[in-house]
């Protein structure tokens, strides 16, 4: 018998298997804010993980540009209670374990990730609750970190708009 004859039904077998197993992609979202600093987020699905592009929109140039990228797995919720328009000048952003600040319109922004700060591994350890932030440039951020198996809170504070954050 030739060897082809059997291979063929183990090809279509293998095929209708993994069909069911993948997971169906979700349509990207977007999302923009209104207001004088605008940003957007733009959510794309892929393979059960949620990738959130956060971006401000450049009124000179009419364009989008990227303030930053977070990753996190498949929740479907939008994080738009994390985008914080103070005033025409100043205004975060805050999702996962990255905080942006901007105090020029949304020209430029300071991107502050509390992972790399806390010097984790791939997989992130310190994950931002909340974060508070003054027309001053006076603010808090409070989250938690993952220290072996147990996860205790930090705090951490800012008096330049986001450029650096230190312990409290």
């Amino acid at each position: 018998m030739d060897k082809r004859t059997h291979i063929l039904p183990l090809m279509i077998l293998l095929f209708l298997s993994c069909v069911s197993c993948v997971e169906m992609e979700k349509a990207d979202e977007t999302w923009e804010s209104s207001g004088p600093i605008k940003v957007r987020i733009v959510l794309k699905y892929s393979l059960g993980n949620d990738y959130y592009f956060f971006e401000a929109h450049e009124n000179e140039k009419g364009g989008w540009k990227r303030i930053m990228r977070v990753w996190r797995d498949a929740t479907g919720a939008m994080p738009v209670e994390n985008v914080r328009i103070l005033n025409a000048q100043i205004g975060y952003v805050f999702f996962v374990d990255q905080v942006a600040v901007t105090k020029d319109g949304g020209n430029n922004w300071a991107v502050f990730n509390t992972s790399k700060h806390f010097d984790c591994g791939w997989d992130g350890c310190a994950t931002i609750q909340e974060v508070n932030l003054s027309t001053a440039g006076v603010g808090n951020l409070r989250g938690l970190r993952r220290v072996g198996t147990d996860w205790v809170e930090y705090r951490l504070a800012t008096t330049d708009f986001g450029v650096a954050w230190l312990a409290t």
